[in-house]
């Protein structure tokens, strides 16, 4: 059960929701550009670090489902929480020989990812507040992320490079959403609660 805010607790709580996020996705940021950079890691190592990032995702959803207090934005997060713990434990325990088994289930997660974005972007847009457009578009990048990574059509770079460039990618587009969020806090926060 999600505990109770005052409406002064508000704003402050989803500031924090999204200084979590920007966090987890510099984090992202930062995985990406190791493995652009060094991108001979075995697929093994590269799926423990997926599952890593999918985790700290997940437990980040979980925690603004159990304290978002009826936010309208949050209420699928244990749904999404509990998809992002599955591709965790599938990345991480099962073998396997093949990176393209790694890019799979990262873009399974992009689009996941996307589509969680698109639903608070029409949530938004629901409230009527201007940054509806940038949050879905953001989305949808993220979705053709996943598509992309899935498909994987650029056969000149190595693989691993092609995940860092999308986790960089997507990182760098949900942090600026979370910032252009911020901004407009209390606008946002009325849309939600």
């Amino acid at each position: 059960m999600a505990r109770k805010l005052t409406g002064n607790r508000k704003e402050p709580t989803f500031n924090l929701f999204l200084s979590g996020s920007i966090f987890m996705n510099a984090l992202f940021a930062v995985v990406g550009l190791v493995l652009f950079v060094w991108p001979v890691f075995s697929n093994k190592m590269i799926g423990i670090i997926l599952g890593i990032l999918f985790i700290i995702h997940g437990l980040e959803s979980l925690l603004r489902f159990y304290l978002r207090d009826g936010a309208k934005l949050y209420a699928l997060d244990s749904v999404f929480a509990i998809l992002f713990f599955v591709l965790a434990l599938i990345v991480i325990a099962i073998p396997y020989d093949s990176i393209q088994f790694v890019t799979n289930i990262l873009g399974l997660y992009y689009i996941l990812r996307g589509v969680l974005n698109i639903s608070h972007g029409v949530w938004i847009l629901i409230g009527r507040d201007e940054s509806w457009l940038f949050t879905f578009v953001t989305g949808a990048v993220i979705v053709v992320l996943g598509i992309l990574t899935i498909i994987n059509p650029f056969g000149s770079l190595e693989v691993t490079q092609v995940i860092g460039l999308f986790l960089m990618l997507s990182a760098v587009l949900c942090i600026t959403n979370d910032i252009i969020l911020k901004k407009r806090l209390s606008e946002v926060v009325k849309i939600f609660w």
